[in-house]
């Protein structure tokens, strides 16, 4: 039988190799008779070289690439033995030393070398290569978390990328980013958000200088940054490098929900080491923070965090330190550019500050306005930014930016809590009691430990619930939560955002004359609209909303109901791990099934560990249909 298959690799390595020479023929049979007795091409190595990964409902491996270039055989993307072949075979061809296979794949090369030895393989010199990784010069890798960003729903939970640095280098922002992305054509709105869950759109791995990646998350997206050195040895960092630079230019299948930047920088990361497995467990969905914690959880080499804050948090964190007069004055420099009462008065230093201080708060609210239109370097002259710098200008004194006043590090995001929750507990009924079961994939809501996610910041998908009642015995859908966010942002002085609520899903409302516990029909609902929030005090921010709410489809016939309403409240920390959530609400339904809902809600969660809590909520309610009051208690489990 080893005949046999010596001999059936030999008049495949002939047929393969085409190159005329029996010794080139005969030195690539025995390898791959070595590698099929190796069973290399089932190697989880050779298989992340491939990215190749198990369909999600046939279970047969394929590659997430589409470029058909990144495979030396036709059938490369779901054959991992052929493309093994194949690429042996690429190895003992005669080409120009620039166009060698061992040049096009320096990672796969590598590997098979170390583990076929293929000192037969002719020599290439791979000058592009050889020089390419001279110019990166990389001794050390950085990953990088950039924070969610609610108005792009790419990231909205997050985002990671790699940092290389180098010793050449004159700091961290002159280093280069790897950064893996849609490539979206500036697509924006529906089409872009549908186009990103279908997997409409091709993603490609690009490297950047890494001050371009801070401008666009820091200063204009208002994304902290959290940047973790990566205990990578020599041997990782080339084997990643080389496997980089066989990704030039290659597409990538791109899902919004798993194949997405996350997931892609795992299975890019996880070639680093033949022992790292990263992707295993995100079949369905990859968020950046869970990949966060699975790099850190299953490689160890994850350092603790350098934390980078956003422009938004610089300038909240000087107004915060500085007295009421001075944030009056850097006000009126950032509106109108000229010298108010009171600044010259100041020492040199302190005017220095606040002139930079008030530039940097003049460009944050362009920013706001109008993010495509401004840039750092505008070409569009701001007579007011211009006049600013002109001041700053005049005065002989070294100062910092606003980064002189810098925030307090919030929790570090690995210590959050994982993104998919169970919740399980126990509900009033009007008779007897409800037994209730939730589970939500992700992300995060307000009650949620807030704790390495984004403050005040809510970010639900595909929460479902079942709800069984002990006096009729019935189990049903109570209700299913497409999405909801909720952005509860305080309003200061310098910041003025808007905050926003916008949901949809399914959920019951019993019709008029049914009892107080009738669970109604399932139907299609949306609510939304704008807010303001303040910040009472360090610990409670008190919120009030105007919004829309409509029943789109009751019951699947035509009673629809649409009003709006008002709903304030309060939010925040009784004791660090005691959270609290009033919401008082008065809505009128003057279109269709015409009606009202008045209701106050109490929930409070005590965070028991970093990914087990206790909820306890309390709803008075009175609407047409009927009055009640339900108290409920539920155990919540992160995962």
């Amino acid at each position: 039988m080893r005949a046999t298959g010596r001999l059936r690799a030999l008049l495949i390595a002939v047929l393969l190799s085409g190159s005329g020479s029996v010794f080139a023929a005969d030195t690539l049979a025995g390898l791959l008779e070595a590698a099929r007795q190796q069973q290399l091409a089932m190697h989880p190595y050779w298989r992340a070289l491939l990215h190749h990964e198990p369909a999600s409902i046939s279970g047969e491996m394929r590659s997430t690439v589409r470029s058909p270039d990144f495979f030396a055989s036709a059938d490369g993307h779901q054959d991992a033995r052929a493309e093994l072949a194949a690429t042996l075979a690429a190895f003992f061809s005669a080409t120009d030393s620039e166009q060698a296979a061992r040049c096009r794949w320096p990672a796969r090369f590598r590997w098979l070398d170390e583990q076929l030895g293929l000192s037969a393989a002719p020599q290439a010199d791979c000058d592009a290569y050889r020089d390419w990784r001279r110019a990166l010069a990389v001794t050390r890798v950085t990953l990088v978390f950039p924070s969610a960003y609610l108005n792009n729903p790419a990231s909205m939970f997050g985002h990671t990328l790699l940092r290389l640095d180098s010793d050449q280098q004159g700091g961290a922002l002159l280093a280069h980013a790897v950064n893996f992305a849609a490539m979206t054509e500036d697509e924006q709105g529906a089409v872009y958000a549908w186009k990103g869950l279908a997997g409409g759109y091709v993603g490609r791995f690009g490297l950047f200088p890494y001050y371009d990646k801070v401008r666009e998350y820091g200063r204009i997206d208002n994304r902290d940054i959290w940047e973790y050195p990566l205990q990578l040895d020599e041997a990782q960092i080339e084997r990643l490098l080389a496997h980089l630079w066989e990704l030039r230019d290659v597409d990538f299948d791109y899902y919004f929900l798993r194949q997405n930047c996350a997931w892609q920088l795992l299975a890019l990361l996880q070639v680093a080491d033949p022992a790292w497995q990263l992707t295993d467990g995100f079949d369905y969905w990859a968020i950046p923070a869970d990949t966060l914690q699975a790099m850190h959880a299953r490689t160890g080499v994850v350092e603790p965090a350098v934390y980078r804050p956003a422009l938004a948090s610089l300038l909240q964190a000087a107004e915060a330190r500085l007295p009421p007069a001075q944030v009056a004055l850097v006000e009126a420099l950032a509106t109108s550019g000229t010298d108010p009462s009171g600044l010259a008065s100041l020492p040199a230093d302190e005017q220095a500050r606040l002139l930079t201080l008030a530039h940097d708060l003049r460009y944050y609210r362009q920013r706001s306005r109008d993010r495509d239109a401004v840039t750092d370097h505008d070409s569009r002259q701001d007579p007011v930014r211009d006049q600013l710098l002109a001041m700053r200008s005049q005065l002989a004194v070294v100062s910092p930016s606003a980064g002189g006043d810098r925030p307090v590090p919030p929790a570090d995001p690995l210590q959050g809590h994982d993104a998919a929750r169970v919740m399980v507990g126990v509900a009033g009924a009007a008779e007897g009691h409800a037994l209730q079961l939730r589970l939500r994939p992700a992300y995060h809501d307000l009650l949620d430990n807030p704790a390495g996610h984004t403050a005040q910041a809510q970010i639900e998908f595909l929460d479902i619930g079942l709800r069984w009642e002990s006096a009729s015995g019935n189990l049903q859908l109570s209700d299913l939560t497409l999405f909801d966010l909720q952005a509860v942002t305080p309003r200061t002085q310098w910041m003025r955002p808007v905050s926003w609520q916008l949901a949809a899903g399914l959920r019951r409302r019993a019709a008029a004359g049914d009892r107080e516990d009738a669970q109604g029909d399932l139907g299609v609902y949306l609510r939304g609209g704008p807010g303001l929030a303040w910040q009472v005090s360090e610990q409670w921010l008190g919120f009030g909303f105007v919004l829309l709410d409509a029943d789109l489809n009751r019951g699947l016939h035509a009673d629809h109901q649409a009003g709006a309403g008002l709903e304030i409240g309060l939010l925040g920390n009784v004791l660090p791990r005691w959270r609290l959530h009033l919401r008082l609400g008065n809505f009128d339904y003057p279109a269709g099934a015409q009606g009202h809902q008045r209701y106050g809600q109490l929930d409070q969660q005590w965070q028991l560990r970093r990914n087990l809590a206790l909820r306890l909520g309390l709803r008075v309610e009175d609407r047409s249909e009927f009055a009640a009051t339900t108290p409920s208690l539920s155990l919540l489990r992160y995962f």
